[in-house]
C-alpha cells in the first residue's frame, strides 16, 4: 500500500559530524534467512551505501562510520518486502521476524523492536503501529494516516531539530486528507537549518512542484523523442483526456503501477483517454526492455536526461511515480493520483 512506500522511501541527511555505528540484527526462531541486503538512502557507512551481510546463527552485524542519520532498508532472502530501520550513531540492536502477512499470503519482514537513539526507537514503534493498522481490513488509507498523525505530532513538536522530524513532515504532507494547513503548521516547528540538508531542499522543491502543477493551470507545450527518436509534441496529442505518467525502468513502484495503467488504458481508451509515459531513464536499452516486458502499448517518450530533462524541470519533478491528468485543452484536472483516485476521477469525467 502507498503508506508502506512512504515510510520506506525517505530518509534524512544532516550536517553533523560522522560517527561510529554498529547495527546488530537478530532473527526470532523460525524462518531465518542466510543473508540480508541493506541499502542506505542519502547516507553511507564507511563510504558505502549497499551491503550484503551474512546471517550466522540467526544474527548479523554491520558497523563503520555513519555519514548521516538515515533510513536503511533491510531485505531478507525468503521475504517479499523490505523493512526500514532508522540509523543513528552508537549501537542499534534490532530484532526481526519473517511472518506471513494475513491479506497478502506471502512472507514479510518486520522489526519487532530496536534499541538505540530516540529517533531509532520511535521509527520502529511507528512502523509497528502501521503494521497493526494495515491489517485491519476496514481502515482506509486516510484513516490510517489520521491514527499515525497522533503518534508523529508530539515527536515533531518535542524534537524540532531532528532529521526524522523533517522526514515525517515531508512524508505526511503528501497525504491530502491532512490538508495543506497541516503541512504549513508542522513545517513551522522545524529548525530552519534542516532546510539546508538534501531532504530539506527536496521538501522545498516539492512545495514548488505542487505550486506549479495546480488543477486549472494550463500545461505548457513540450517536445520529447519517442522510442524511434521521432520528436513528439504535447500539442500533437488530440484526446479528451491525456495522462502524463512519469516513471523509469529502475523504479519498482512505477513498474507495479504499469499493471494498473494497462487495465485503465484498456478500459478508457475508447472513451477518449490517452496515456503519455515520460521516462527518467538515462540509457535506451533498459527503457525499451521495460516497455516490452510490461506490455505498454501507449506513447513512450524519453530524452535520457532524467531529472534534468526538459519536462522533468518544467513540472519540478521530485519523485516517481507521478502523474498529471490533462483535459482536451491541456488544462490540469488531476495531479499525483494514487490508490484508485485516477480511476474514480476518470469514471466521473467520462461517465457521459
Amino acid at each position: 500500500m502507498r503508506i508502506l512506500t512512504i515510510l520506506f522511501i525517505l530518509n534524512i541527511s544532516t550536517l553533523c559530524v560522522a560517527k561510529e555505528i554498529v547495527l546488530k540484527g537478530q532473527f526470532l526462531k523460525g524462518r531465518v534467512p542466510d543473508k540480508v541486503a541493506i541499502t542506505l538512502f542519502y547516507g553511507t557507512i564507511s563510504g558505502k551505501g549497499d551491503f550484503d551481510v551474512l546471517v550466522k546463527n540467526g544474527r548479523f552485524e554491520l558497523k563503520g562510520v555513519l555519514s548521516h542519520p538515515c533510513l536503511a532498508l533491510v531485505k531478507a532472502t525468503g521475504a517479499s518486502q523490505e523493512f526500514g530501520i532508522w540509523l543513528d550513531d552508537g549501537t542499534i540492536d534490532a530484532t526481526f521476524e519473517i511472518y506471513n502477512h494475513p491479506s497478502m499470503n506471502r512472507p514479510y519482514l518486520a522489526t519487532i523492536s530496536s534499541t538505540g537513539t530516540v529517533d531509532t526507537e520511535f521509527y520502529t514503534q511507528l512502523y509497528n503501529h502501521l503494521k497493526v493498522l494495515s491489517q485491519k481490513d476496514k481502515l482506509t488509507g486516510a484513516t490510517i494516516y489520521k491514527e499515525l498523525q497522533k503518534d508523529i505530532e508530539p515527536h515533531i513538536e518535542k524534537y524540532p531539530s531532528s532529521y526524522l522530524s523533517l522526514m515525517l513532515v515531508k512524508d505526511f504532507m503528501d497525504e491530502r486528507s491532512l490538508g495543506e494547513a497541516w503541512g504549513k503548521k508542522y513545517m513551522s516547528y522545524l529548525d530552519q537549518s534542516l532546510f539546508n540538508s538534501e531532504p530539506g531542499k527536496d521538501l522545498l522543491r516539492k512545495i514548488k512542484r505542487d505550486a506549479t502543477n495546480q488543477v486549472g493551470f494550463k500545461m505548457a507545450d513540450f517536445e520529447l523523442p519517442d522510442t524511434t527518436g521521432k520528436p513528439v509534441s504535447l500539442k500533437d496529442i488530440h484526446s479528451t483526456y491525456t495522462l502524463l505518467d512519469f516513471w523509469s525502468s529502475w523504479c519498482g513502484p512505477c513498474r507495479a503501477e504499469n499493471k494498473l495503467l494497462t487495465t485503465i488504458y484498456t478500459k478508457y481508451k475508447s472513451k477518449g483517454l490517452e496515456i503519455v509515459s515520460i521516462s527518467m531513464d538515462q540509457t535506451k536499452t533498459p527503457w525499451i526492455n521495460a516497455i516490452h516486458k510490461d506490455g505498454l502499448t501507449w506513447l513512450q517518450l524519453c530524452d535520457f536526461n532524467a531529472w534534468n530533462g526538459v519536462v522533468a524541470k518544467q513540472v519540478n519533478l521530485t519523485s516517481i511515480p507521478y502523474n498529471i491528468l490533462l483535459d482536451k485543452d491541456k488544462k490540469i484536472v488531476g495531479v499525483d493520483l494514487k490508490d484508485g483516485e485516477l480511476e474514480k476521477l476518470l469514471d466521473k469525467l467520462l461517465s457521459n
